[in-house]
C-alpha cells in the first residue's frame, strides 16, 4: 500500500471514528471493508484504525474487534480484567467441568455469544449464562464492563497459541491507541500555547514550554517506531516493548501537555482531563505496563536478549 492509498483508508476512517456509535462501529467497519483491508495488509489496517480512535479518544470496542480477526472469529472476545501482578491473568479459568469467567466487554460489545481465553485456547460461551455490569473504575465515558460467572465449559474455538499470537497483535493494536491519544494531547497542546499570552507574547516562545513538547514529540516517535517494528517482528517480546513505549508517549503527553495548559486543564469546560482519564483506562486492558516491562527485564536476564531497536524514520501522523 502506497502512501496515496494509506491516506485515503486514514480519511475514511476518520470519518468513521467521527461518526459511529459504539453500537455501530463493528457494522460500519464491515460496511467499510476494513475486514478486507485486514486480510490484506493487517499492520495498515489495524494501525490505522487504532491510531484514529486514540486521537478522537473514542469509546469504541476496538480491541475486541482485532483481537476477533486475529483469532478469525466473529464475535465478542473477553478482554483479561484490571490487574497487577499477571501480564495479563486469562479472563477464564477452568474449574472441573465449568470455567469461571471474569474480564472486561468493551462498549458495544453484545451479542449471544463471547470468546472467553483459557490457558486451553478460546472457548465459546453464551453471553446469557454470565453476569454483565459497570465496572465502577476508570472513566465512566470508556463503557467497560465487567463480565463474569462460573458456568458449563464450552468448545475450544481456538488454541492457546492462537490467542497468544492474538494478543500480540492486540497489544499493537492498544500501542497505537495510547500513541494517537499523545498526539492528541500534543496537538491540543500545541494549539494552546500558540494563543495564550504571558509577558505579551504566546507562551509557546518560552524554552521550558518548547522543550516539554518536543519531549513529547520524540516519546510518541519512538513509540510509532516501536510498533512499527513489533509488526516487522511478530513476536510476543517486540510487542510488548512496543506497548511499553507507547505508554511512556501517553503518560508523558498526559504530564507535560497538561502543564503547559496550567490550570484550565483541570476544569470540566474545558476537556483536557477527558484525554488523560481516557488514556489512564486504557492503560491496563491488556497487561499493566509496570508489569510488562518487568517481564521485558527477567526476558533479559534469562535469555540476554531483548527486542529490536526501533527504527526512527521522518513520518508522522496528525502533525
Amino acid at each position: 500500500m502506497d502512501s496515496n492509498e494509506l491516506e485515503l483508508v486514514r480519511t475514511s476512517v476518520q470519518h468513521l471514528v467521527a461518526h459511529c456509535t459504539p453500537a455501530t462501529f463493528t457494522t460500519d467497519l464491515a460496511d467499510m471493508g476494513w475486514a478486507d483491508l485486514y486480510d490484506a495488509e493487517a499492520a495498515a489496517a489495524v494501525t490505522v484504525l487504532a491510531d484514529e480512535v486514540g486521537h478522537a479518544a473514542a469509546a469504541a470496542p476496538l480491541l475486541g474487534v482485532v483481537l476477533a480477526h486475529a483469532l478469525g472469529l466473529t464475535g465478542t472476545v473477553v478482554l483479561p480484567p484490571l490487574a497487577r501482578g499477571t501480564a495479563p491473568a486469562w479472563p477464564g479459568v477452568a474449574a472441573g467441568s465449568d470455567v469461571a469467567v471474569n474480564g472486561l466487554l468493551e462498549p458495544g460489545s453484545d451479542g449471544d455469544t463471547l470468546f472467553v481465553p483459557t490457558a486451553a485456547g478460546v472457548v465459546q460461551l453464551p453471553a446469557g449464562s454470565l453476569f454483565v455490569h459497570a465496572t465502577g473504575v476508570g472513566d465512566p465515558t470508556l463503557g467497560l464492563r465487567k463480565v463474569s460467572g462460573l458456568v458449563p465449559n464450552g468448545p475450544v474455538v481456538a488454541s492457546a497459541q492462537q490467542w497468544a499470537a492474538a494478543l500480540a497483535i492486540g497489544r499493537r493494536a492498544l500501542a497505537s491507541a495510547l500513541a494517537g491519544l499523545a498526539a492528541r494531547m500534543l496537538h491540543d497542546a500545541t494549539e494552546y500555547v500558540k494563543v495564550r499570552q504571558q509577558f505579551g507574547r504566546p507562551i509557546g516562545s518560552f524554552q521550558t514550554v518548547k522543550h516539554r513538547l518536543a519531549d513529547v514529540h520524540v516519546a510518541i516517535t519512538a513509540a510509532r517506531a516501536g510498533t512499527a517494528t513489533a509488526w516487522g517482528d511478530d513476536d510476543e517480546w517486540s510487542s510488548i516493548a512496543a506497548l511499553c513505549l507507547a505508554t511512556k508517549a501517553s503518560r508523558l503527553a498526559a504530564t507535560h501537555c497538561h502543564q503547559v495548559h496550567g490550570g484550565i486543564a483541570f476544569t470540566a469546560e474545558h476537556g483536557f482531563h477527558t484525554l488523560i482519564r481516557r488514556g489512564q483506562s486504557w492503560l491496563g486492558l491488556l497487561g499493566h505496563p509496570d508489569d510488562l516491562t518487568r517481564l521485558l527485564g527477567e526476558h533479559l536476564v534469562a535469555h540476554s536478549v531483548v527486542p529490536r531497536t526501533p527504527q526512527l524514520t521522518l513520518a508522522t501522523h496528525h502533525g
